[in-house]
């Protein structure tokens, strides 16, 4: 789907934490796919748990104990998750 932000352990699907902390009625990308959003599902929800107040505040929050650039391992699993997402996609997984 253009723009949305998905969910890192399911890619078929919005990320909880995205949906839970952006403004729906300004977001293009919601807007742009809504034939393939449920849109009243995506306003009815509610996080089970905490969320930090803002995606600026958890991205700060997800930075702040790096160190560097990332290790030629991390850069590695990155990629072998990356051909994961993209076979998936090929074959239609995306919900």
């Amino acid at each position: 789907m253009f723009g949305v932000f998905c969910c890192h352990t399911d890619p078929g699907r919005l990320c909880a934490g995205w949906v839970a902390t952006i403004d729906l009625d300004e977001s293009l990308a919601l807007r742009v796919n809504h034939a393939r959003v449920d849109l009243d599902a995506v306003r009815a929800y509610r996080s089970p748990v905490p969320l930090h107040p803002s995606g600026q505040a958890a991205a700060d929050h997800g930075r702040a104990g790096l160190a560097g650039p990332p290790s030629p391992a991390t850069v590695a699993k990155g990629a072998q998750v990356a051909r994961m997402i993209a076979r998936r996609g090929r074959r239609g997984d995306v919900r």
